[in-house]
């Protein structure tokens, strides 16, 4: 049996990072800021190139389940 996955453990490294699980049928979306100008300047990331990579991911993946992890949504600082 297959352990489900966990949610208690968030990556702050990235303002925007996702898993994709094909086998557990699963996608899990973490967006800790909608703030183009605090993702670019702590996690040196831009919003919209990043959720076009992650859907372009997901589309290729077919996984039927998106969760989406907002907790810690508009953190000022890592």
């Amino acid at each position: 049996m297959a352990m489900p996955p966990r949610f208690d453990k968030i990556d702050y490294e990235k303002g925007i990072f996702w898993n994709i699980s094909s086998s557990q049928n699963y996608a899990l979306l973490n967006i800790i800021s909608w703030s183009n100008n605090l993702l670019k300047s702590i996690y040196h990331q831009k919003f919209k190139p990043e959720i076009d990579h992650f859907i372009k991911e997901l589309r290729a993946s077919e996984v039927q389940n998106l969760i989406i992890d907002l907790r810690g949504n508009q953190m000022q600082e890592k």
